[in-house]
């Protein structure tokens, strides 16, 4: 009996802790960009960076077109829940194997709400309105 009630509450615990955490697929169209080889594959890298855990001061995660076909670069990241309610400031970044940057011009916000979020492929440094 010891034992299935200390395995029901491992099982809660993980599961309450797994579902309060923040998981996000960050998501960019960079077909404009590819067609007039502002951005080149192989030339060029795009990465996400934020003002919070998993990012660091020098941690940018590289997002990766997984269906080349759509030209939508993906970057899944998971949150700890410690940040839920917590307004993350993010960006993209364009950085090329010389070491030049290219920045967005505004920065962009999302509010962690211990789910998983993904957002729509918007344009590089484009916005909705």
């Amino acid at each position: 009996m010891k034992s299935i009630f200390g395995l029901l509450l491992v099982v809660s615990l993980c599961t309450i802790q797994a579902s309060a955490q923040t998981k996000v697929t960050f998501n960019v169209n960079l077909k404009p960009m590819l067609e007039d080889s502002s951005f080149v594959p192989g030339k060029h890298v795009l990465q996400v960076k934020g003002d919070f855990f998993p990012f660091t001061a020098t941690t940018r995660f590289e997002m990766k077109d997984l269906t080349p076909k759509d030209s939508v670069y993906s970057v899944t990241l998971t949150f700890p829940r410690r940040f839920t309610n917590k307004m993350l400031t993010y960006n993209y970044v364009i950085r090329s194997i010389s070491g030049s940057e290219m920045n967005e011009f505004l920065p962009r916000q999302l509010d962690l709400k211990g789910r998983e979020v993904e957002l729509p492929p918007f344009y590089f440094d484009s916005f909705p309105n």
